[in-house]
């Protein structure tokens, strides 16, 4: 029983990562270890780049860009899921 729960556990945290990788907050933090070394790098408020991150403000086209940029998102699959996560996929339309 305390095995399942441990491995349970782990299963959870596996969860967590693979989520952490395919959201924008999850990028940012990988990358940068924080909202504040984000908004250096890419010369924002603070304010803004928490705001964006925790998905509180839209960002806008030019700001996906210029955070692509930063962020090392190079393929397009990568930037929709990141950036575009409710977007629906063609085989979820049929």
């Amino acid at each position: 029983m305390v095995i399942y729960a441990r491995s349970h556990k782990v299963e959870i945290k596996r969860k967590e990562y693979n989520h952490m990788e395919n959201s924008l907050r999850g990028t940012v933090l990988t990358k940068f270890k924080s909202v504040t070394a984000f908004a250096n790098a890419m010369h924002w408020d603070r304010k803004k780049a928490s705001r964006i991150v925790n998905r509180q403000q839209k960002p806008t086209a030019h700001d996906m860009e210029e955070m692509a940029r930063c962020l090392d998102i190079h393929d397009a699959d990568s930037f929709v899921r990141i950036f575009l996560p409710s977007l629906p996929t063609k085989w979820e339309t049929m």
